[in-house]
């Protein structure tokens, strides 16, 4: 008896070639029919027989065929709701004053507003009529940066 044996090129050349092989015949296979399983049963023992949709059945066996998707179910029961995210920002704060008498050369607080310690945005629309003090809206504007930068509120 004789033996022949292959080298480490020859196997892995067979190897290639059997892999090619292998990817070329997965490649061409038609899709699998995954929605429908066909079937051969024995008539007599009721032995199942699991085919190719376009296989014949032998004699003595009857062809069956059925879906894999079955009806949907009823619903499932609602879940809990989440917990609350953190707050953005808040509404904020408003405060109004009017009918103010001014006096010229004298600082006058027109409004306040208590609130808790923050960081804020604040927005304010300063308007004055001329009762012949001179730029009252200058004024009144150059007061407000001033209470800013002291980080008055």
């Amino acid at each position: 008896m004789s033996t022949t044996s292959i080298g480490p090129r020859a196997l892995a050349a067979v190897a290639a070639t059997l892999a090619t092989t292998v990817a070329l015949l997965a490649a061409l296979a038609p899709p699998a029919q995954a929605a429908m399983i066909y079937a051969c049963v024995k008539k007599r023992t009721g032995a199942v027989r699991i085919v190719a949709r376009t296989t014949r059945c032998r004699r003595g066996e009857s062809r069956q065929s059925w879906n894999t998707t079955g009806p949907a179910g009823a619903n499932g029961a609602n879940g809990t709701n989440g917990t609350n995210g953190a707050n953005g920002a808040v509404a904020g704060y408003t405060a109004t004053s009017e009918g103010m008498e001014l006096q010229p050369e004298k600082e006058t607080v027109v409004l306040t507003k208590a609130i808790p310690a923050g960081s804020y945005l604040v927005i304010a629309e300063p308007a004055a009529a001329d009762l012949g003090f001179g730029d009252l809206a200058s004024t009144v504007g150059s007061a407000m940066s001033t209470a800013a930068a002291r980080g008055t509120r």
